[in-house]
């Protein structure tokens, strides 16, 4: 039986963390509401708005689902402007030894918005996308993989997500799938950011889409 693949889009299909992140600085002062940009690679970054939300809080920021959702939707609209895919993604995409979906926070509107600059309607459709929106709770729980992977007719042992966060590399743990941490992209100090990874459990690292591909052989 193929192995099913399920990717995450932000920062793994396409570079889209590091203008995603000054725009929520940016869009969160609008609201009055201060966040450096380390706070937002540390704390937003990976997370559905939900989480996104619960995080604010937390940090004792005053805001509500709605003004998540404004920034977002306006985070959205800057990065499809200048969205590109990840170089050389296009020959994993085109594997036939391997079933593919996608997995991601983003809203079904952001995902579409993403999705048509991209064409990527070429590769995936309704059936095989798949939104934070679906479930319960976002990454870091599980429960957007394991949805994914039941739609898709998988057990979780057969299925390999590629993630670039720390909160989507733990939701794939905690689905019992295996996990390639994509690094290509990342905002964070890198050495750092592999120790941290390797301190979760076991989880296969690569640096470019020519590397995965190569992974992904020795995986099945």
């Amino acid at each position: 039986m193929k192995k099913l693949i399920i990717w995450d889009f932000d920062g793994v299909i396409a570079d889209t963390e590091h203008l995603a992140t000054d725009k929520y600085v940016e869009l969160a002062k609008k609201h009055n509401i201060s966040l450096t940009r380390d706070d937002v690679i540390t704390h937003i970054i990976g997370k559905g708005q939900h989480k996104q939300l619960e995080t604010l809080i937390s940090l004792g920021k005053k805001v509500n689902a709605d003004i998540v959702k404004q920034i977002n939707d306006e985070i959205s609209a800057t990065v499809n402007k200048n969205i590109t895919l990840t170089d050389n993604i296009e020959d994993v995409f085109r594997l036939k030894e391997f079933n593919q979906c996608v997995a991601t926070g983003n809203s079904l509107d952001g995902i579409k918005a993403r999705f048509d600059p991209l064409n990527l309607d070429r590769y995936f459709n309704k059936s095989n996308v798949f939104s934070a929106s679906f479930v319960a709770q976002g990454k870091p729980e599980p429960d957007l993989f394991l949805y994914a992977a039941d739609k898709m007719n998988y057990a979780p042992k057969d299925c390999i997500v590629i993630e670039d966060s720390i909160y989507g590399i733990m939701a794939g743990i905690k689905a019992n799938m295996t996990i390639i941490a994509y690094l290509e992209h990342i905002l964070y100090d890198k050495k750092e950011y592999i120790r941290k990874i390797n301190d979760l459990g076991k989880v296969h690292i690569c640096h470019n889409m020519v590397e995965v591909k190569d992974l992904l052989f020795n995986i099945i």
